[in-house]
């Protein structure tokens, strides 16, 4: 296999519109994160996915990030930040950033990356 098929199949989305990315972030698996972020094509790393958000009971759409930082899966968060994920960006349903799930679970270790990459503390939901 090339590398650019390699990354062909990285960037692919299935028929559950879940890349490869998000479920690696998503599950905690920042060796994974780390070694296909290279292979991405530029802005991947913020590409929105759907995603049941259990204490709505709806769908939304976040980012790798937005998914890493509400699971707690701060290492992951981490190397997104570095490839340049956005902090500021917001679900499709609520306008909830990462900032705001970090400070919904009193998660005061995320709080600090985030502000650290330059997340908004000013955003309202």
């Amino acid at each position: 296999l090339s590398q650019q098929s390699f990354t062909s199949l990285l960037s692919l989305i299935p028929n559950n519109g879940l890349t490869c990315l998000f479920v690696a972030a998503s599950n905690g698996n920042e060796r994974i994160v780390r070694q296909i972020l290279p292979l991405l094509p530029e802005g991947y790393v913020n590409l929105a996915c759907p995603y049941f958000h259990k204490p709505y009971k709806d769908i939304t759409y976040v980012t790798p990030l937005w998914i890493a930082i509400e699971k707690g899966n701060l290492e992951a968060a981490k190397i997104l930040l570095q490839h340049h994920a956005d902090p500021n960006l917001a679900d499709s349903l609520h306008g909830r950033t990462c900032l705001h799930e970090a400070a919904w679970y009193g998660n005061t270790e995320a709080i600090a990356l985030l502000l650290s990459f330059n997340a908004n503390p000013s955003v309202v939901e």
